[in-house]
């Protein structure tokens, strides 16, 4: 008798350890959720999924603006503010059109979120933007309508500050820069899946260079 309890005692311990073993899994698989990635627009959406691959950790990317959606008049919805309030990284141009965001930034639920102003990321390479001959007799016709209010008290005319082309990712040896920024800040988040992100990022800023050098010949 005492030989079966004890058998008994035994497959008892062991089934505790087997459910402990197997709850302690559960709560670690709760723990590890997926990173959550917001972007403003395709390219930045893009650059992500290229650097992701196979995306083994199942990193959930949302892009804000919507099929033929302007970047000059897009204006956020509640929904839109709620995914960047509660994600990991966030990545946006940083002209003004994107004048919402630092607004959106101040109520960010995450105070850990990673995010990259492309603009900031490129720093003195970004370029000026450019005025059109149709857009500089518009500018003219005002300026001339409101010298008064363009005027410094002394009498020297205000000098407008110049505005910093948006369109940066047009240019593919600014997409290669922010690539691999955006693949440093992947790494820091989720350094679990670094070396394919790594791997990743290096063919594809090999295709961004070889496409460049094939456009420059």
């Amino acid at each position: 008798m005492k030989k079966y309890l004890a058998i008994f005692m035994a497959a008892m311990l062991l089934a505790g350890c087997l459910s402990a073993c197997g709850s302690t899994h559960t709560v670690e698989a709760a723990d590890t959720k997926p990173l959550q990635i917001v972007t403003t627009i395709f390219p930045e959406y893009d650059w992500v999924m290229n650097i992701l691959g196979e995306n083994p950790g199942k990193a959930q990317v949302t892009m804000l603006l919507d099929e033929g959606v302007d970047l000059h008049s897009y204006q956020p919805t509640a929904d839109d503010i709620m995914k960047l309030a509660t994600c990991d990284l966030f990545v946006y141009v940083g002209g003004e059109s994107d004048g919402w965001v630092e607004d959106a930034l101040q109520e960010a639920v995450n105070k850990d979120m990673v995010v990259i102003n492309l603009l900031e990321t490129l720093g003195d390479s970004v370029k000026e933007e450019e005025m059109v001959e149709s857009m500089q007799e518009e500018a003219h016709d005002h300026d001339h309508g409101h010298e008064e209010d363009e005027a410094h008290e002394d009498g020297h005319e205000q000098e407008e500050e110049a505005e910093h082309d948006e369109h940066v990712w047009i240019s593919l040896r600014n997409a290669s820069a922010l690539v691999e920024s955006i693949s440093e800040a992947l790494i820091r988040l989720d350094g679990a899946h670094k070396e394919l992100y790594q791997s990743n990022t290096e063919s594809y800023v090999g295709r961004l260079k070889a496409l460049d050098e094939k456009y420059s010949s």
